[in-house]
């Protein structure tokens, strides 16, 4: 919307600052000119200076006595912008690059929240291990609506047809107080404890954190916003590129089919020294000497996933034929 004035916030931990700092590094490079606030989970006094050094980037250090995973702490990170000038507040991933000027995205016409929705296709992949039998595919299974339901204790009837991704998006400032509530049920409904991944297969509501809250909250709570389809990946010349979600994360190993990134990784580095920026550690994966060993280990891998897959499939077959 023009003449509306957008803000960014992001999360970091000590792993992820170097994920952070290129993801400055490309809104800065490509003139995204928005308030930057980052979360900052434990990060040192070096760490945090390392992102400070940029004009407009604020971090703020995170509830110590919140003990959950940094991926668990997105409302809290949108409650940054809470007090500041901003219209429109988008939550961006740690391990994203932008590719372009994404300004214009960052302050859409609707008011609500701006976001990936997923198809019937990808909830059926989502949902798959969760169905019941003769249940309809394509939704949100009716047990686990029934646990939100009463988790919420709002809505009779889901207001959504299908789920949205938890990462990348953007909510009007009007909405902040839902901001709020996805805070505060996370804090209800996810264990405070550390956990390495982001989900967690054993819990069957909630086995995707604060995703599976998010939609809680946009199915049953009565004050959630309207939900519009996000805009932050439909520009092929701007778009917000994720190097995740899954592992391993290109500051360790290189995935094959994230290293079309590899180049763009090294043209911001560049950049950063050119503008007298101070660097952090720079892991071997991000170093131009290495792009034979680093293109070599990214197919190894590839070539490794793949035969797992393969001989998966193959016990899974041997066995329903028992």
């Amino acid at each position: 919307m023009e003449g509306s004035k957008a803000s960014i916030v992001t999360i970091s931990d000590t792993n992820f600052v170097i994920a952070v700092y290129m993801l400055i590094c490309s809104l800065r490079y490509h003139g995204v000119d928005s308030r930057i606030y980052v979360l900052g989970v434990d990060l040192s006094q070096d760490e945090i200076g390392i992102l400070e050094q940029f004009d407009g980037v604020v971090v703020r250090k995170a509830d110590s006595t919140n003990k959950r995973n940094p991926t668990n702490r997105k409302g809290e990170a949108l409650l940054m912008a809470k007090g500041d000038d901003s219209d429109f507040i988008t939550l961006l991933d740690g391990d994203c690059l932008v590719t372009g000027n994404i300004s214009k995205y960052l302050a859409p016409a609707e008011r609500g929240i701006h976001v990936r929705i997923r198809t019937e296709a990808e909830d059926i992949c989502v949902y798959r291990e969760r169905y019941q039998p003769g249940e309809m595919v394509g939704f949100v299974p009716e047990g686990i609506l029934n646990v939100w339901r009463k988790d919420v204790a709002g809505c009779i009837k889901p207001q959504i047809q299908n789920t949205v991704t938890g990462g990348n998006l953007t909510l009007s400032k009007e909405y902040m107080s839902f901001a709020q509530r996805w805070h505060d049920q996370i804090l209800k409904v996810v264990p405070d404890r550390y956990t390495k991944t982001v989900h967690n297969p054993s819990d069957y509501a909630y086995f995707q954190y604060d995703e599976s809250v998010l939609n809680s909250l946009l199915a049953f709570d009565p004050d959630a916003p309207p939900v519009y389809r996000g805009n932050l990946d439909a520009d092929a010349s701007a778009y917000v590129a994720h190097l995740g979600p899954a592992n391993p994360k290109p500051w360790k190993l290189w995935r094959k089919e994230k290293l079309i990134y590899y180049p763009y990784i090294l043209e911001l580095i560049k950049w950063a020294k050119t503008e007298g920026y101070r660097l952090p550690h720079i892991p071997w994966t991000f170093k131009a000497c290495n792009k034979i060993p680093i293109y070599l280990v990214a197919y190894m891998h590839s070539w490794f996933h793949s035969c797992k897959q393969f001989a998966s499939k193959a016990k899974d077959s041997i066995c329903s034929k028992r």
